[in-house]
């Protein structure tokens, strides 16, 4: 039988003080600095970094769907009432076993 998998904090992407040092927040107002709800992406590359091989930048990103006031969809404007900005996340991490 196989042990269960055992939870370990990999990133977090709602630590206040990591997002306030970019001006952004959780909760709250709901203003253009609030991070998105829904992350939909992630993509890997090296960091190219002689000194730490391991380490790796990892990318998130959180589109608007198409909520902005000023869109074009199949040729026809639209004006969905509100703008929400898509959003990137960068985490440099390190993953020993990738390599």
């Amino acid at each position: 039988m196989l042990p269960p998998a055992e939870y370990v904090e990999f990133v977090n992407y709602l630590d206040d003080d990591q997002l306030e040092r970019f001006g952004l927040h959780n909760g709250g107002d709901d203003d253009e600095k609030l991070i998105a709800s829904k992350w939909e992406s992630l993509a890997i590359a090296s960091a190219k970094d002689d000194d730490n091989p391991d380490d790796y930048f990892l990318f998130t990103f959180a589109d608007n769907d198409y909520i902005t006031s000023n869109g074009i969809m199949l040729g026809v404007p639209y004006d969905a009432g509100n703008d929400i900005d898509n959003q990137v996340l960068v985490f440099r991490v390190t993953l020993p076993s990738l390599g």
